[in-house]
Parts: structure tokens; sequence; C-alpha cells
């Protein structure tokens, strides 16, 4: 994907937006431009200094433990997902019985409300449209049948051809509407028309990314992820794609293990903190992973440990209770013997 001129991985500011005159007319990079930007990097790259082989070390494990994050990530979406399908069954289960008891009883209207939830949740779940129907002609006094999806009139754009599709497609792409690209260009293959495939499928990149860019920057860390890995199926990642993404799933490790594991929450706010210090509230999270786990240390009777995470926590930002955490914590560890057991007085 060509980058625009303007664009500096070095700044740690909004990505740019990658826009139409950035792809070409049959929707593809141009990879030769990219190929001869390296070439001219190359040309010109200069002395190592021993900073930035400092800088690159640290840029090394945060892209492995970043890369350690996303999978984790991935993972825990996953185990959400089956939890989250598992819950929904168990209420529509619920509210169908609930609706055969509120039958019963007269309740017709309420019957209906949840067995309009049961429908459309799961609208094959046994004999729910038809119960359904019953408690609407028991409501209202008519019968009303539930439509079948087939008899619902499909909505203007359904019955446009593909030129028609790809018009409002490119319309919106000019417009920089990103969710509207994303949305035209699926219901455009799913038509099953191999038409402009190219085209399409580069709009749906440049939509899908920086769609999941802006929902990144907006906090919606989840859906903005989800975004890039479908991108990712059409065409690589550039480099500030894979940055959003790579800051949002340290953060997003780090807030799953707060609570569960404060270490493994430091581990990945830390990174964070490091290559990205104003990236949401990573900076005051990780203060405060370092103070609960201080604390938590402290009841463990690790006094010696949980100072250091109160001292981690005053190298962020200083207040005075933290620096009184501190003071008590470095007394208790003092007493210490050095295998660890008390000191007699």
């Amino acid at each position: 994907m060509k980058r625009p001129a303007s664009y500096n991985p070095a700044r740690m500011t909004v990505p740019p937006t990658i826009t139409a005159a950035e792809v070409s007319p049959a929707g593809t990079t141009t990879q030769a431009a990219v190929a001869q930007a390296a070439g001219k990097e190359r040309a010109v790259r200069a002395p190592v200094s021993p900073s930035a082989i400092g800088l690159l070390a640290i840029l090394v494990v945060a892209v492995s433990i970043g890369g350690t994050a996303y999978g984790g990530y991935r993972a825990g979406v996953q185990q959400r997902a089956m939890a989250a399908a598992t819950a929904v069954a168990k209420e529509v289960q619920l509210q169908f019985r609930l609706a055969a008891q509120d039958m019963q009883i007269g309740q017709s209207g309420v019957a209906a409300q949840r067995l309009e939830y049961v429908v459309r949740m799961n609208p094959d779940f046994p004999g729910a449209a038809q119960m359904l129907a019953k408690a609407r002609e028991a409501a209202n006094g008519a019968t009303l049948h539930v439509a079948r999806s087939t008899e619902a009139p499909l909505p203007v754009e359904e019955r446009l051809g593909p030129e028609q599709l790809f018009n409002l497609l490119a319309g919106a792409y000019q417009r920089g509407e990103w969710p509207q690209v994303v949305q035209r260009a699926a219901a455009l293959k799913a038509t099953g028309a191999q038409h402009r495939s190219t085209s399409v499928d580069g709009m749906l990149f440049v939509g899908l990314r920086n769609r999941g860019i802006e929902r990144i920057d907006a906090g919606v860390l989840e859906m903005g992820l989800t975004d890039l890995e479908h991108a990712e199926q059409i065409m690589d990642l550039d480099n500030v794609a894979l940055q959003r993404r790579r800051w949002a799933a340290l953060y997003l490790s780090g807030m799953t293990f707060w609570e569960l594991n404060w270490q493994l929450a430091i581990d990945n706010l830390s990174v964070l903190y490091q290559i990205a210090p104003n990236f949401r509230d990573a900076r005051s999270q990780l203060r405060k992973a370092h103070i609960a786990y201080g604390e938590a240390l402290l009841q463990a009777e690790d006094s010696c440990l949980g100072g250091e995470q109160f001292a981690a926590a005053l190298l962020i930002e200083t207040d005075e209770r933290t620096e009184q955490q501190l003071a008590a914590a470095e007394k208790a560890c003092a007493q210490l013997a050095p295998g660890g057991a008390i000191a007699a007085p």
C-alpha cells in the first residue's frame, strides 16, 4: 500500500488516512513505487549508534511481546465468543419457557415480547414461531403470522445491479466514509458477481484498514482489531496499522490479566508504556497495577518485592499515599533477616 508523502513512522501521532488517490484505478497498490522508496532508504542509511542499538533492542522485545499479546488476545476472544453463545442459548430457552407460562396465565402480551426475542435470536427455535402467532392473536384479536425471511421486501440497494452497487461503493470511497465502504463492498461481494473484483478488494482493504485504526483510536479496540485482521486477509498491513494493532493487543492483554495476574498485566502494560506512553490510559493503568500488585505482595508478607512495585509506581507519578506505602514496605523489608525470616529485636 502506497504511503502518503507526509507519512513519518517515527512520529507517534494519529496515522495518515489512505485515500482514493493512493490506490491505482485497478485497486492495487503501486508496488514499484514502494520498492523504489525502499531502495532509496537503504542507500542513505546512516551508521548505527549505540543508542539506536538500544532502541532496536527495546523494539525487538516490544514486537515479541506484542505478538504474544495478540495471540493471547485472539485466544481470549474465541473463549469469550463461545461463552457468549452458550449464554445466549440458555437465555433463549429460559425466555421460551417463561413465555409458555405467561400464555397459561393469560399474559399473552408479555409472552409475545418474550417470543419475539426468541425468534430474533434463533428463528428456527422449535415451536417459537407458532406460539408467537398465538400470543399475538390473543393479544391483538387478530392472527399475525411471522413473515419468512424470503417474504420480506428486499431493500432498494439489494435490487440494484453490480455496476450500480459498484458506483455506490466508489462514491463512499471517494468521500472517505469507511464504514459505508466496508458495507457496500461486502454487499457487492455477497451477490457473487465478480464485478471489478480487484478494485472492490482494494477499496475493501482500505475501508477495513482505516476503519480499524479509527476504531482503535476511539477506544473500540476489539472491533478495531477485527477490522485489521480482516484487512490483512486481503493484503499485508502497513507499518502504521501493524503499530496500532500491537498497541491495542498489548492494552487488551494487560487488562485481561487485571486482578488475575498482576505480573502479566504489568508486563504487557510496561511494554506498551515504553513504546506508546500516550496510548489511551496506559500510563495511569500501569501505575495502578504496580500499586495493586505491591499491596497484594504486602498482604502475602513479601514486603521487599512489594516495595519494588511501589517504587515503580512512584517513577510514573508521585503521590503521598504511595510514598507512605513504600516507606512502610522498606521498613518491613529491612526487618527481615537474610533468609527471609523476621530479624530478632
